[in-house]
């Protein structure tokens, strides 16, 4: 396993090289620690269900780089909501879903025809999604049906029997995970309260 504690372009080639070779990372976000891979590759995703022992109906979320990749890999028809929520809350704490696009595959999603987004406000990461050109695949660090991972040693002995690489960078994690909203055909839902509070979401719509 390779650790990585600082971005630079030396190690953002290595980061690169392994996530092109269907490789799996363990990564930081201000939430909890991400388990993540290639969006587009099915042995890597099919890596992660297998690590993780997770049910292949249960989809995995898509980490972008900037809110230009919303209309890239999805279909986002709520605008007025749409752009209050983005404007208050991304970069941050929140999981967007929507309508996906063709080119987020099916075996990513869980044959959904939907897609949750992450857009993290992690510096770091923001600029790994940018160097790699294409979003990654992920899912919360810990085993399926088991409490997420926090404790930094566990992390470590996690990644090393999992992960190709651990980037250990200090994000400011929360140890809480993201809120889910879905904004589909018009409609808010609110599907998962995390970091972010269902009432400030409700009261920044009502502004």
């Amino acid at each position: 396993m390779i650790v990585i504690t600082e971005i630079n372009k030396n190690n953002l080639i290595k980061i690169k090289s392994v996530l092109d070779n269907s490789g799996v990372i363990v990564f930081p976000t201000e939430t909890v620690w991400g388990l993540g891979c290639k969006y587009d590759d099915e042995k890597a995703v099919s890596r992660i269900y297998s690590i993780k022992g997770r049910n292949e109906s249960n989809p995995l979320q898509i980490q972008v780089s900037g809110k230009n990749d919303f209309e890239i890999y999805s279909y986002v028809n709520n605008n007025d909501c749409w752009n209050t929520i983005s404007s208050q809350f991304l970069p941050g704490p929140l999981s967007v879903i929507s309508k996906k696009k063709k080119n987020v595959p099916d075996f990513v999603t869980a044959n959904l025809d939907t897609v949750a987004f992450r857009y993290s406000s992690c510096n770091y990461l923001l600029d790994l999604i940018d160097f790699l050109g294409y979003p990654i695949a992920s899912t919360s660090c810990n085993l399926s049906g088991e409490q997420v991972i926090t404790d930094k040693v566990e992390i470590f002995q996690f990644s090393k029997k999992h992960a190709d690489i651990l980037i250990d960078i200090d994000c400011g994690n929360g140890n809480i995970s993201s809120t889910i909203i879905s904004l589909i055909n018009n409609e808010i839902k609110l599907i998962r309260e995390g970091l972010i509070k269902f009432d400030d979401i409700k009261k920044g719509l009502e502004k």
